[in-house]
């Protein structure tokens, strides 16, 4: 969820430069719900912003679009290598429903990265003392 967190956030962002006046929304993720009901709230909180993002992304990914090959062999070997674990798959069926799109959609922005011109596949964690790598 990482990646379409990202692809949220850019969202958000836009939204903010188009509202300065508006707060930032926050949301808590609830991870003791199920995995497929964890981002509904916010998923039907930002439906239009995302799709705005979901339209560009497939407008390069999508079936008969110039990164498509790239991109479903991409999304196909990840599925298929089971990279991404249940719980992962089970968030991307219930933002896919949520939105009212493909969860093969859902799974390309997961691939944001990818397809951007900062392609970033980096790892962020926390070490011991506090501090991030």
């Amino acid at each position: 969820m990482f990646r379409l967190l990202f692809a949220v956030a850019s969202v958000c962002m836009v939204h903010a430069e188009n509202h300065p006046s508006y707060p930032m929304p926050e949301y808590e993720i609830d991870l003791d719900k199920p995995a497929q009901e964890r981002w509904t709230h916010v998923m039907s909180d930002l439906k239009p912003q995302i799709m705005v993002v979901m339209d560009w992304l497939l407008g390069i990914v999508g079936e008969g679009k110039p990164l498509h090959f790239l991109a479903e062999d991409l999304r196909k070997g990840i599925v298929e290598s089971k990279a991404w674990d249940e719980d992962f798959i089970s968030e991307i069926a219930g933002v896919a429903q949520a939105l009212n799109v493909s969860e093969v959609d859902v799974q390309y922005a997961n691939l944001f990265y990818e397809f951007g011109p900062l392609a970033c596949t980096g790892i962020v964690t926390t070490l011991p003392n506090n501090g991030t790598v």
